[in-house]
Order: structure tokens, then C-alpha cells, then sequence
């Protein structure tokens, strides 16, 4: 009796070559699909699934057992139900997929993977290879690992975390609290809604870390200047509460709120700056400079001896430990010095800086205490602690009324300086007021202190010495610190102090001499002891001024003005004309009227320039000649010195150029001019159309573009290609205008800048370059080029010189202009234009597919040219002589040409050769005796032709391995095999 199979008893299920659909039945034990795009699935029990080549979707049973899914060439799709499963891909393969429900390591030669939704628990982990892989989570909380090779990571919804490993990845962590890691090399991390902490990598690779909706925390890697640091964060207005941790000196950058710096190398020393928000910035243990900016800014300085700065708004200062300087700049600030001798409302230079109604608590230890010189505005001090010194300045304004806390009349000491009336409210003996020198030996301003019982106290003109005052009179001190007159005065004197207005003073008396006037002419006044005021009228004057402070005011015409070479702070005027200034540092004032001239300062520090100054230039200042530039609103010029500089021109069409050093250029808003010089420099483009110059050195500079049409001078590569080695860097982000490279050697257009220009190379460095995915412009020298467009629709200028041009992918323009070049059109409908000389037009080239070559168009232009047409199966090309003496020549491998058209062609010097095996007509005037077979390879006929002339004749050719065959016109040929000499038959 027979038996009926069993299904179970069925082991191996084949496919066709067709699109095949196989779901295993119970026993199916292997599915093979073969070619064709299958879907393939097994049942329950331990399967094998091959789906051959095709792009095919390999599906795991969802039972528990192990399955083993083989794809093949083609991109395929894996959908596996647990870690039990096998995937096997080759190398080559495709770009494969795997859809894993659980964790999954990607194993060799697959590229990407997805975790699918699990029901109530989503949670999985995803771990690349060393591929580039495509990493993607579920709405679960995920792990995504990405480990070597440029990455992309997504989380997606759930609170992720995502680690991008080596090399240069995209991480973004979608909706969810997610954590950001780019580890090495120049990553972009995107951490979507939530509140994100984003890591950036290694020092010295470019991180861009962009936050989103959410309190987002920022962990980056500063470096000694708060504006050279190779990472950026991203923050949109109105996305939360933003924090960055600093290993190193940061700039907070737009719509970001918190800064904390975190112990760097060096430790001390390490700076952070605040925006225009109301910031709150941490130091370290360390000792800092915190600087508020905008806003009302909180900055607490922690350990160590640190500078803070709150700038605008109304500030909270907090010293804590160590020796702090304080200024609350403008605003009603809260000062609090802390433990240690802190000075408030002085910078470090001793100019007293505080203006607003400010509340200033020295806290313990010896504090110096300055309330500022703000009319109206009251100021409250508290001493805090025994032994504290408060000062009280008015410079150009009158003080508002004080009060003072805490004062102890035995252990505290008031000191005044200004010209202006202070009340004082609180019990203060007239014994505890002295008169204050910023500096030893010099006491040159005038002050008057009304207290609260009605009596005065007035001073001017004090050089030497410390007078004794008494209650209820006012008294007036001459240069050499002797009472002069014992009477009250009725009022004060100018701030300039003229010396008749002195009573008692001898004219001869050199001490007494406060305002010195030059003449109408060229005058050189310089200032000897006691002078004041120095004013040198119409004229190109050189006036300087010297130890003390002083005012050197120019008046009409091209002066040069100098400030005493002191840190007395010096007042220097400028007037109509071009006008030098040279100042020793911060403690100098320079002023200019608008519509003066061109005026340029000459700065031994660091310095911004004011209102109505045009150029800048730092000088040395010997072994630490670091320091800053910035400029206004203006067009500005900024020269940096041999240190490592900041400059930077703010808005204006700047002019920046650095010297020695490590230097980093700012432009700022406008059309600038940037140029790095020794060292490794910085140039940061902004928002114009701005020109940048690399150094002309051999270290490495980075030019970063902005918003414009921008122009890089760069150093080139003497090598190409796969051993292209640069000298420079440039960055640019996509939609950011047209971007132009000049390069001397051989440059890679970077990413999303399009054009490149190469100069005349230094002799024996190779010269030209390679685009990249945009339709670039390519122009060369007139010496040999070689360019290769690769993606996009390119134009592609040889100029002079023996040049080879190669279009690659896209629709290219490829023009060899003069010299004998050889232009290499790829893949797409290119146009080639030998122009002059003897070149070689070849629209596929080495390595392309004939049938993707396109429909060309071909100029051979003037000289003898090699016009290779190549071949595809259906696209005809256009091919116009322009000259006598060209060479034509059709090839194919593997398929038949299209229907091509010769213009200009003459019988009597152009010539065409074949190679290849389907037919070509062609529309031209040709005799059959300019027609010749062409090896591609020495000795070896070995493809078969036939051209049909538009008078009906044909001519074909077939099988000749050697030799060069005769021909006729108005019949049919064939040849055989059999080499030289071979019969011709009808």
C-alpha cells in the first residue's frame, strides 16, 4: 500500500529567477530564493534562508529557535526575532538592513540596522561595526553604539543613549532625555526636544553640538583663549535653560545660559564669558575671569584669585576664597567679596569701574571697597570686617548720597578722590579721611567730601606728601603739598586745573605749571613734571605726555598723541585730521569726534576701539606680546604683533591681517578681509561676503566661512587624491552662498564650498584639484592641471598647459582651452572643447561604463585632435572637427552605439577609426578611404564595426585580429579571422 509524504518530510524549498514570495510550511528546513527581489519566511523550528541575489526581504521565525538568514548581491533586509538568530552577508553584497525586535551587533558587511517596536518594553541596544552604519532606535529607551567608521545615529523617541565611537559621526537623540557622546573625530550632535546632555570628543577635532527644546547640559573642551576652541554649540531662543561645562576657557554663544569651568591645563587662568541673556557662570578652584556681559548675571567665582567683571544689568558678584577684584560695571549690583583681601568695585589695574547704586559686603580680610562715581546714585557699603578700606571716585559726574554699614573708626579708613561733592551718612570721624594716591607719590585729582553735620573737606593739586586736615574749613594744597591759603574756597577749580587759578603759586615754580598750549604750527610738546594739560592747537603736532596723569588733546590737523609710559591713566584727544594714537594700556582714554578723519591707534596691550576710531595695531611688548583687537561699527583695520592674538572687527567692512603667532580673526558682520600670517591661525568669516588668507607657511590654518559668497587663499597638497595631505583647513555649512578656493597646488573642495581656482604652482608641486557632490567651477593655470569634477554638474577649465580634465558623474562642461589635453567626460550628458593644441576628447574614460556615458557633446577645436566617441546603446553624440586633422574614433564593448553626427569634418586631413561590434550612422560628407580599423591594444583586432554613410553605402568589418585592412566605397565588407592579409568578400 502506498504512503503519502510528509510534510515535515519536505527539507529544502527553491525559488526562481523571478520575484519570489516563500513562507515555510512546518518542516521546511531551507528556502533558497535565487535571483529575482524575494521575500522569504520560515516557520517554527531551526530554517535557513538564502535569498540569493536581488534586493530580498530574509524574515526569522518568531518561535524562539535559531534560524540563519544568508543574503547575497543585492541591499537586503533581515528581520530577526532575537540573538539566537544567524545573519551571514559577503563582502560587496549591497547595503543591508537588519530589523532586529531585541539588542543587535551588526556583524561583518552589514551596514545598517533598526530596533522595531516589542510591545510594552522597547528598550534595546544597537551596536555597529566598522562600517558606516546607520544606527536607529524605537520609542523605547535605547542604547546605540556606533564604534569605527562615520556614523549615523537616531534615537528617536525615549531617553537615549548614543555613543558615536571613531571617526567623524551624526548623532541625533529625537524626543526624550537623551545622552549624546561623539567621541573622537568631527562629529555633529542633535539632541531634539528634551533635556539633553551632548559630549563633545577630543580636543583637537570640530564638534557642532546643537541642543533643542529642553534644559540642555553641553560638556565641550575649551582651551587657554575663550575664543580658540574647536567645538560650537546650538541653541534657537526660547529652548529652556541651557548649561555648558567647560574643560578650558568658553564664550557662551547665543541663547545659552550657564557656564561652569571645570579644572583645565594649565588650571589658572581660565576665562569665561557670558551673552546678552542674564547668565550665571561658575569658576573653578582655580583662579578665573568670569565676565557677565548683558543681562543680569550671576557669577560666582569659587576658589582661587579671580577677576569678575558683571559689565551691564544688575549683577550678583560672589568672590568666595582668595584675593577677588570686582566690577559690577553699570547697573544696582550686589558685590560680596568673601574670604581673603578682595578689592570691590577695582579692577586689577586699580582704575576704580563701578557706576549704579551698588551694595558692596567686603566680607572677611582686608578689603578695598569703591562705591564708583555714578551722579544720583547711592551706594551701600558694608565693611563686613575690621581693618577694610573704602574709596570713594568721581571722575567726570557727582556721587549720589552713601551709606555706610558696619564702619569701625579705629581699624577701617576712608580715602576720596574726584572732583565732584559726596555726602557721607553714617558716624565717621573727620581723623579716618585721608587723601588716596592711586599711585605712590602722585595725588593729582580734587575732591570734596560734605558730611552729614554740614562741614567740608576740599583738596586739589596734592603731588607730594599727606596733608592734615581739620573740621569745618576747606583748604587748598599746592603741588608741593603746603597750605597756600587758609580761607574757604568758593568753588572748585576745572578738572584741568589751570595754574592761575592757584593762589600763591610762583610762576616760576615748574610744579605749579598745569596746562601747556603749543602753537598754530607743527609743535613737539612733551611733558615734563608737574604739566597737565597739553593742547597743541592747528598743526601736525607730536605731543606726549609723561609720569602723572594727563590730557593731550591735539586740536586741527594729523597729529600723533602719546600717553605717558606709566600706568597713570592718560587722556588723549584727538581732533580734525588723521590722527596716531599711542597708548601704554587699558588705563588710557582715547576720544574722537565723528567726521575727524582716519585715526589709528597703536595699543601695547590689549584694546578695543571706541566710537569714531578707525584702524588698530598691536606692538610687542616683549616675551608676552599676547593680547586682543576689537574693533566698532566701522570698517575697521586690525594688525596683530609676533603673540598669539584675538582680533576682532565686529560689524564693519574689516580689514584683519595677523602677524606671528597663534591668532584667531573674527569678521564679524560685513564684507572682511582676513589674512592669517606664522603660526597656526584662526580666521572666522561671519556673516558677508568676506576674502580670507591662509598664512603662507607651512602650519595648519583653519577658515571658517558664514553667511555669503566667500573667498579662501589657501596652501595646497604637492600630492592628490588618496595621498592628499593639506595644509589648510576650510569649513563651511551648507545654504551659506557661493564659495570660491585659490590654491597653489592641489586642493579637495571641502564640503559645500563649490568653486576652485588654482594659481601658478611653485615649480615641481603638483597642481589641480577634485570637487565634491555640488556643481562646481573648476579653473587652472596656465601650467598642467589635472581636475576631476566627481559628483555634480561641473564646469571644468584647463586654461593653459598640458591638462587632464576628468567630468566624472553629472552633466558637465569640460574646456581644455590651449595645450594638449585630455578631457575625460564620465558618466552623463558632458560637453568637451579640446579648444588649441592636439588633445584627446574621451567621453567615457577608464573605469566608466559605456552605457552610462550619455549623450555627449564633442568640439575638438584647433590642432589634431583624438576623438574618442566611446559608446552607448542608444544616446548618439554631437561631434564638430573645428579643425583639420582630427581623429575620430568609435568604441564599444558590450553593446551598440546611437546615431552620432560628425560636423566640419574634411575628407582630405580628418580621419575616423572604429572598434566595436553593432552599427553607427553617421550623417557627414566622409569617403570610406579616411575610414581605418583602430587597436585599442597593440596587434589586437578583436571587435567588429559597421558605419552607414548617409549616401547608403555601408562599410563592416568583422573578426580582424592583425593587420589594417583596405577599403572601398559603395560595398559591404567583411574580414575574416585569419590575421594579415586576410580576403575582403561582399
Amino acid at each position: 500500500m502506498g504512503q503519502e509524504d510528509s510534510p515535515m518530510a519536505v527539507e529544502r524549498v527553491e525559488g526562481t529567477s523571478g520575484n519570489d514570495r516563500i513562507w515555510r510550511r512546518a518542516g521546511s528546513q531551507w528556502l533558497l530564493g535565487f535571483a529575482g527581489n524575494d521575500t522569504l519566511g520560515p516557520g517554527s523550528g531551526t530554517d535557513t534562508v538564502d535569498g540569493g541575489s536581488g534586493d530580498d526581504l530574509l524574515y526569522g521565525g518568531d518561535d524562539g529557535d535559531p534560524d540563519r538568514l544568508i543574503g547575497g548581491p543585492g541591499n537586503d533586509a533581515f528581520w530577526v526575532n532575537g540573538p539566537e538568530d544567524t545573519i551571514v552577508e559577503y563582502s560587496g553584497g549591497g547595503r543591508d538592513t537588519v530589523h532586529a525586535r531585541y539588542g543587535w551587533t551588526l556583524g561583518d558587511h552589514l551596514e545598517d540596522l533598526t530596533l522595531q517596536e516589542k510591545g510594552a518594553s522597547a528598550n534595546g541596544t544597537a551596536t555597529g561595526n566598522a562600517l558606516s552604519n546607520r544606527l536607529t532606535g524605537n520609542s523605547g529607551d535605547n542604547a546605540l553604539f556606533g564604534l569605527l567608521g562615520n556614523d549615523t545615529l537616531i534615537g528617536l523617541d525615549g531617553n537615549d543613549a548614543l555613543w558615536g565611537g571613531r571617526d567623524d559621526d551624526s548623532l541625533e537623540g529625537g524626543a526624550g532625555n537623551d545622552l549624546l557622546d561623539g567621541g573622537s573625530g568631527s562629529d555633529s550632535l542633535r539632541g531634539g526636544a528634551g533635556n539633553d546632555t551632548l559630549r563633545a570628543g577630543d580636543v583637537i577635532s570640530w564638534d557642532f553640538l546643537t541642543g533643542g527644546p529642553g534644559d540642555d547640559l553641553y560638556y565641550v573642551r575649551g582651551r587657554i583663549d575663550p575664543f580658540d576652541h574647536l567645538d560650537y554649540t546650538v541653541e534657537q531662543p526660547d529652548e529652556g535653560i541651557d548649561t555648558v561645562i567647560s574643560e578650558g576657557s568658553w564664550w557662551l554663544s547665543d541663547n545659552t545660559e550657564n557656564l561652569i569651568i571645570q579644572e583645565g591645563d594649565p588650571y589658572d587662568g581660565l576665562t569665561g564669558w557670558g551673552n546678552a541673556l542674564s547668565n550665571r557662570l561658575v569658576g573653578s578652584s582655580y583662579g578665573n575671569w568670569l565676565l557677565g556681559r548683558e543681562g543680569d548675571d550671576t557669577l560666582d567665582g569659587l576658589g582661587g584669585d579671580d577677576i569678575l567683571q558683571g559689565s551691564a544689568g544688575n549683577d550678583v558678584l560672589l568672590g568666595r576664597d582668595g584675593i577677588d577684584f570686582f566690577d559690577g560695571g553699570s547697573g544696582d549690583d550686589l558685590l560680596d567679596g568673601g574670604d581673603g583681601n578682595d578689592r570691590l568695585g577695582i579692577s586689577p589695574d586699580f582704575n576704580a569701574v563701578n557706576t549704579g547704586r551698588d551694595t558692596l559686603i567686603g566680607g572677611k580680610g582686608d578689603d578695598d571697597l569703591n562705591g564708583g562715581g555714578t551722579p544720583g546714585k547711592s551706594d551701600e557699603v558694608d565693611f563686613a570686617d575690621a581693618g577694610d578700606l573704602i574709596i570713594f571716585e568721581a571722575k567726570d559726574g557727582g556721587f549720589g548720597h552713601d551709606r555706610l554699614a558696619g564702619f569701625n573708626d579705629r581699624n577701617d579708613l576712608i580715602v576720596f578722590q574726584g572732583y565732584r561733592p559726596d555726602s557721607l551718612d553714617g558716624p565717621v570721624l573727620i581723623s579716618d579721611i585721608t587723601p588716596y594716591s592711586r599711585y605712590p607719590g602722585a595725588l593729582s585729582w580734587v575732591a570734596n567730601v560734605a558730611f552729614k553735620d554740614g562741614s567740608t573737606l576740599y583738596v586739589t593739586g596734592i603731588s607730594q606728601g599727606v596733608p592734615s586736615f581739620t573740621e569745618g574749613s576747606d583748604y587748598v594744597f599746592s603741588e608741593s603739598g603746603r597750605p597756600i591759603q587758609a580761607a574757604p574756597v568758593a568753588e572748585a577749580p576745572s578738572p584741568g586745573g589751570i595754574a592761575a587759578a592757584v593762589p600763591g603759586a610762583a610762576p616760576s615754580d615748574p610744579a605749579a605749571v598745569e596746562r601747556v598750549e603749543g602753537t598754530n604750527g607743527n609743535d613737539t610738546i612733551w611733558r615734563s613734571a608737574g604739566s597737565q594739560w597739553i593742547l597743541g592747537l592747528a598743526g601736525d603736532d607730536t605731543l606726549g605726555g609723561g609720569g602723572g596723569t594727563d590730557t593731550v588733546e591735539g586740536g586741527a590737523g594729523n597729529d600723533v598723541l602719546f600717553a605717558g609710559d606709566d600706568a597713570v591713566p592718560d587722556r588723549l584727544v584727538g581732533g580734525t585730521g588723521n590722527d596716531s594714537f599711542w597708548v601704554n594700556g587699558p588705563e588710557d582714554a582715547v576720544v574722537e569726534a565723528a567726521g575727524e578723519g582716519i585715526d589709528t591707534v597703536f595699543a601695547r596691550y590689549g584694546w578695543a576701539l571706541g566710537a569714531n576710531l578707525e584702524n588698530l595695531t598691536l606692538q610687542e611688548k616683549g616675551a608676552d606680546s599676547n593680547g586682543s583687537a576689537t574693533g566698532n561699527g566701522l570698517g575697521n583695520r586690525l594688525t596683530g604683533n609676533g603673540g598669539n592674538n584675538w582680533l576682532d572687527g565686529q560689524d564693519g567692512n574689516d580689514t584683519i591681517w595677523a602677524a606671528a603667532g597663534n591668532d584667531s580673526l573674527e569678521g564679524g558682520a560685513g564684507n572682511d578681509l582676513m589674512g592669517g600670517g606664522q603660526g597656526m591661525d584662526t580666521l572666522l568669516a561671519g556673516t558677508g561676503n568676506d576674502t580670507l588668507y591662509a598664512g603662507d607657511d607651512t602650519d595648519m590654518d583653519s577658515l571658517i566661512g558664514g553667511a555669503g559668497d566667500d573667498v579662501y587663499w589657501v596652501n595646497g597638497s604637492d600630492t592628490r587624491f588618496d595621498t592628499w595631505t593639506p595644509q589648510d583647513i576650510i569649513r563651511e555649512r551648507g545654504g551659506e552662498g557661493i564659495d570660491t578656493v585659490h590654491v597653489k597646488g592641489w586642493w579637495r573642495l571641502d564640503a559645500n564650498v563649490e568653486n576652485l581656482i588654482v594659481q601658478e604652482p611653485v615649480p615641481g608641486v603638483f597642481s589641480g584639484g577634485q570637487g565634491n557632490e555640488l556643481a562646481n567651477r573648476f579653473v587652472g593655470s596656465s601650467s598642467e592641471n589635472e581636475f576631476n569634477g566627481d559628483i555634480g554638474n561641473d564646469t571644468i577649465n584647463g586654461m593653459g598647459g598640458n591638462d587632464t580634465l576628468w567630468g566624472d558623474s553629472g552633466n558637465d562642461v569640460i574646456l581644455g582651452m590651449a595645450g594638449r589635453d585630455i578631457l575625460i567626460g564620465g558618466y552623463g550628458d558632458d560637453l568637451l572643447d579640446g579648444g588649441d593644441g592636439d588633445d584627446l576628447l574621451d567621453i567615457v574614460g577608464y573605469g566608466t561604463e559605456p552605457a552610462r556615458a550619455g549623450h555627449d557633446t564633442i568640439i575638438g577645436g584647433r590642432g589634431n585632435d583624438r576623438i574618442d566617441a566611446g559608446g552607448s546603446p542608444s544616446d548618439g553624440n554631437t561631434v564638430n572637427f573645428a579643425d583639420e586633422g582630427d581623429l575620430f574614433l568609435f568604441a564599444r564593448e558590450g553593446g551598440g552605439f546611437g546615431d552620432d553626427s560628425l560636423q566640419g569634418f574634411n575628407d582630405e586631413t580628418d580621419r575616423i577609426v572604429f572598434q566595436g561590434y553593432s552599427h553607427d550612422d553617421l550623417t557627414a560628407p566622409v569617403t570610406v578611404t579616411k575610414v581605418t580599423p583602430f587597436p585599442r591594444y597593440a596587434d589586437s583586432y578583436s571587435w567588429t564595426a559597421e558605419l552607414s554613410f548617409r549616401d547608403g553605402s555601408r562599410l563592416h568589418v568583422t573578426g580582424v585580429s592583425q593587420g589594417a585592412p583596405s577599403f572601398t566605397e559603395g560595398s559591404d565588407f567583411v574580414f575574416a579571422a585569419a590575421g594579415a592579409g586576410a580576403t575582403p568578400s561582399p
